[in-house]
């Protein structure tokens, strides 16, 4: 790949970023209509209401940021615009510009999401998924599998490229509700 010409820009299915913007829209729209359907209002917007109101907030969160999402690859490095990652992607949105010597590790590691309260690994699994890691000089972008279509292949050519190796860590286990709170499981330096 390294005598190859390579430009690429990469972006999300528009179509899945327009359902689930319609998705959120639609959850949120019945949060609001929903008391007003009941004999007695205040229950059905706890137990309903409430649910349809967080689904529908990280359903538009979820879609705002996938919308920002770019990855832009070309012979002297790279460009990628990413939003934070929490077991999905979320705002705010990472802006990284690096050139391939800039690049210090490309890491990779499933992620474990269970529900239960923080220290309880033995809960049960919400969700699991691969993430990656890009470390460059200025930052690092975390980015999951279901960011983009091809991941995997896109950051091993990031990996090549740049010279580097894909580093593989153990598997991390943190609480969703802990992962919301600080931005998911904490990485470790990259191994030079």
């Amino acid at each position: 790949m390294t005598g190859l010409r390579m430009e690429l820009t990469i972006r999300p299915n528009p179509l899945a970023t327009a359902g689930l913007l319609c998705l959120g829209a639609a959850c949120l729209a019945l949060a609001a209509l929903f008391p007003f359907l009941l004999d007695s209002p205040l229950p059905g917007f706890l137990l309903v209401g409430l649910p349809l109101l967080f689904g529908g907030a990280v359903c538009v969160a979820h879609a705002w940021a996938l919308m920002g999402l770019r990855l832009y690859m070309d012979e002297k490095g790279l460009r990628l615009t990413a939003p934070c990652w929490r077991g999905f992607p979320s705002p705010p949105l990472t802006r990284i510009e690096a050139a391939w010597k800039d690049i210090l590790a490309v890491q990779r590691r499933t992620e474990r999401y269970y529900l239960g309260p923080v220290g309880t690994v033995d809960a049960p699994t919400l969700l699991v998924t691969k993430v990656y890691s890009l470390n460059t000089a200025s930052g690092r972008v975390i980015l999951g599998e279901k960011n983009l279509p091809a991941l995997e292949q896109h950051m091993a050519a990031i990996a090549e490229r740049a010279g580097v190796a894909l580093q593989e860590l153990p598997m991390a286990h943190i609480g969703v509700f802990q992962a919301l709170r600080q931005a998911g499981p904490a990485w470790d330096e990259p191994r030079r």
